[in-house]
């Protein structure tokens, strides 16, 4: 149950928005809406508001439709059901039917009422959207010989993130290392020349030394590449991985913007080598995260505190439910997806015949990556994009839509799942605020933290 007090700028996040976060979250207690349309208070129990007075009821769709003002949720001990709930989305269809009448609002006191009643509900009888959760993913080898399979025959439907490495010997780096790094969706390239290495077509640079003497009488080309990397438009981080006993050495490659140092292995056989590979894939990692990550606008601070707190104590799968709830207000079929290491799972969803075939696509499938690597919504990318065939493989469907919906689901600025739907051939509508809570929802893939 909520517990704390909830404030801030319906600038940052429209009274709708609010709503349907509570709504989702089967928040109990007292919303406040002060707008300069007006004001308006609403009693919440589970995610339901207590049937406002009929002579309430144009003063609230005025107040649903600002994007100005300020909002207060103080919640409550649920205790009994109140006699008459209603759905939010009966609110917005009471509003939503009020615009497109003639003149004002409400043409009948009496149509309204009988929506009214025809919409009163408890919290048990209350169908929702059918979420149906999947199970574990599915192994890594099926995995790979898709993504071998898209490489042969498709392999524009593939994005992956482009690692260059610089080295005077090739060998070490093709093997397991290259097949590793392929399931995480990274393509590795070896470059042996520092001044012909195409910053610009990479993703991060890993430069491997075994000895000093490779660097002797061309330092001033080492660091060139260090500073062009960091120079260029997406400031390309470099992991340099070489002999770290000389201080001096060690302090120009950090002036000249280095990302990372790691000494190089002793041996490039056994655990040693196998050792140097978990370090390195580590750091290659969260420099690729740190590079994709996305600062977050002060204006999410609101929208951050209100999820925060909704999904507190919320394991992954109560998570997952909640922001599907809240998808369903949008979207008439829908499914999550989570970002691991080296695949996209699919958790859970609602409409789609999820878990036919297989619940999991490699990374590096072009749709979905870029979404996870833009941080960006991609709206109606139409049937034939690449990388369509396996989403629509793992949603159950023949082909996709037309108008289909891809959202980031984020955390802490990192793409922590894709929330995908359509509304089987309708139009989509505004989803605008769907995509902004999206920025804030990717932490009900992991539960709390």
């Amino acid at each position: 149950m909520m517990r704390r007090a909830l404030s801030g700028d319906l600038a940052h996040l429209g009274p709708g928005g609010v709503l349907r976060l509570l709504a989702a979250g089967e928040a109990t207690g007292v919303l406040e809406l002060k707008t300069p349309s007006g004001s308006t208070v609403l009693d919440l129990h589970r995610g339901r508001a207590v049937r406002p007075p009929l002579q309430e009821l144009g003063r609230l769709c005025g107040v649903l439709e600002s994007r100005e003002g300020e909002f207060r949720f103080e919640p409550r001990s649920p205790g009994d059901a109140p006699e008459e709930l209603l759905e939010i989305a009966t609110l917005f269809e009471l509003c939503r039917s009020a615009g497109d009448g003639p003149g004002h609002a409400f043409s009948s006191d009496l149509d309204v009422d009988r929506l009214l009643v025809e919409n009163i509900g408890t919290v048990s009888g209350h169908p929702g959207p059918q979420i149906h959760l999947l199970g574990e993913s599915t192994p890594e080898d099926p995995l790979e010989d898709m993504l071998a399979e898209l490489e042969a025959s498709a392999p524009e439907e593939l994005l992956f993130a482009q690692v260059g490495v610089v080295t005077p010997d090739p060998r070490p780096w093709r093997g397991s290392l290259d097949r590793a790094w392929k399931r995480r969706g990274w393509e590795l390239s070896v470059h042996g020349d520092p001044e012909r290495v195409p910053v610009e077509e990479l993703d991060l640079i890993v430069v491997h030394h075994n000895l000093s003497i490779t660097r002797v009488g061309r330092e001033e080309d080492w660091l060139d590449l260090v500073r062009r990397a960091g120079a260029s438009d997406r400031q390309v981080p470099l992991v340099w991985v070489g002999p770290l006993g000389d201080p001096l050495w060690v302090a120009r490659l950090v002036q000249a913007g280095v990302a990372f140092l790691l000494p190089a292995p002793a041996g490039e056989t056994g655990r040693v080598w196998e050792r140097f590979q978990t370090a390195l894939t580590a750091a290659v990692a969260r420099q690729l995260s740190v590079a994709s990550g996305r600062p977050e606008t002060p204006g999410h601070a609101t929208l951050s505190q209100l999820v925060e707190v909704l999904l507190h104590e919320a394991g992954p799968g109560e998570g997952i439910s909640t922001l599907l709830q809240m998808a369903a207000g949008s979207l008439l079929r829908g499914a999550v997806f989570q970002v691991e290491e080296t695949a996209v799972r699919c958790m859970a969803g609602f409409g789609y015949p999820l878990g036919q075939e297989t619940s999991s696509l490699p990374r590096g499938v072009g749709l979905l990556e870029r979404v996870i690597r833009s941080g960006e919504a991609l709206i109606s990318p139409g049937p034939t994009v690449g990388g369509a065939r396996q989403l629509a493989r793992v949603l159950g469907v023949e082909e996709l839509p037309a108008d289909l919906a891809l959202i980031p689901l984020c955390s802490a600025g990192l793409t922590t799942g894709v929330l995908v739907g359509d509304r089987q051939g309708e139009s989509l509508g505004d989803l605008e605020e769907l995509i902004l809570m999206g920025r804030r929802l990717g932490g009900a893939l992991v539960g709390p933290r």
